[in-house]
């Protein structure tokens, strides 16, 4: 599947294939594949919402095969940068459309309907993990959430996950490097329409649920220096992904 998210005066699509490997339409941290994939569980609205609202919702950990190291950082962060975020499925809204036509003697018109398919991804701004604080489905779906009203396609943030902060705030936050860690989270989060990759079952016909042989190669070739870079820190590798997000908080 992938996802259709707003940047500046462009649409930039996230696209996901069923072996996790995925690619977004950016120039860096573009491309990889999903290193974890586990469940959030979410609110249960004091016993109100249906069995299908109370499903959890999931949580990842994305592995880049071509982040560029930042200033300062050690070479071996390339191999344990691994960001996270959450992701909740919306309700699929049914949206209408109308079209007029013009005969020679008559004026015809035609609605459409269409089901529009939505996620939330949510980012913390600081450290690695994904935000895992329940969400309310209910709340989003009837509009008494405030991420309710954040635009399909366009991001939004938040203070402590419910109250939406300013530009000024963010930067004044971030750029602020002797915050504590019991600072308040700050939250990205942005509505991204939804849309299923397709495969047509006809001989000969296109398959695009599965990545292209390049990017699979690449992902391949990363690992390969990964395990590598394992080798050589011996028994500190499996602790230094956390010790990396310790940094960033």
């Amino acid at each position: 599947l992938y996802y259709d998210v707003h940047q500046a005066d462009r649409i930039e699509k996230h696209i996901y294939y069923a072996d996790g490997t995925f690619q977004f339409e950016r120039e860096t941290q573009s491309a990889g594949f999903v290193a974890d994939l586990f469940d959030i569980p979410n609110e249960k609205d004091n016993g109100t919402a249906s069995k299908k609202q109370e499903l959890h919702h999931l949580g990842d950990k994305l592995q880049y095969n071509n982040f560029d190291v930042q200033p300062g950082w050690p070479d071996w962060s390339r191999y344990y940068y691994r960001p996270g975020v959450a992701l909740v499925r919306l309700p699929d809204v049914l949206t209408t459309s109308t079209s007029t036509s013009n005969g020679d003697t008559t004026t015809a018109t035609t609605n459409q309907t269409a089901t529009v398919q939505s996620v939330l991804v949510l980012q913390n701004l600081r450290g690695m993990k994904p935000p895992a604080q329940p969400i309310n489905l209910t709340s989003i779906s009837t509009g008494s959430h405030p991420y309710h009203s954040i635009p399909l396609g366009q991001s939004r943030y938040f203070l402590n996950h419910t109250t939406p902060i300013s530009q000024d705030e963010i930067d004044q936050y971030i750029h602020n490097p002797h915050q504590s860690s019991s600072s308040p989270e700050i939250t990205m989060i942005t509505k991204m329409k939804k849309i299923p990759l397709v495969v047509d079952d006809e001989e000969g016909g296109e398959n695009n649920v599965m990545p292209p042989n390049d990017l699979v190669e690449r992902n391949r070739e990363f690992c390969k220096q990964m395990v590598q870079v394992d080798k050589r820190m011996t028994y500190l590798g499996s602790s230094m992904e956390e010790y990396l997000h310790e940094l960033l908080l």
